[in-house]
């Protein structure tokens, strides 16, 4: 960029300049995980993985396109 003057804040300034982005990255981080809790446990109910697969398990089968359903709803 011919003319661009770059300004850097300071180390850990974000949340102090921008408290409102914390507040919205937080909340749709919380409904991102409820959704993706609710999604592993509906899998467990509808024995669509064996009893014996732990959590972590079951959300690495979760598609793109799952992941970017729980986004949008969040």
């Amino acid at each position: 960029c011919v003319g661009c003057v770059w300004v850097f804040l300071p180390p850990n300034t974000t949340s102090l300049i921008q408290p409102l982005d914390m507040g919205i990255i937080k909340n749709l981080k919380t409904h991102y995980r409820g959704l993706l809790i609710t999604y592993i446990l509906n899998a467990i109910e509808d024995n669509l993985v064996i009893s014996s697969a732990y959590a972590i398990d079951i959300s690495f089968k979760i598609n793109i396109l799952q992941v970017i359903q729980f986004v949008a709803d969040s």
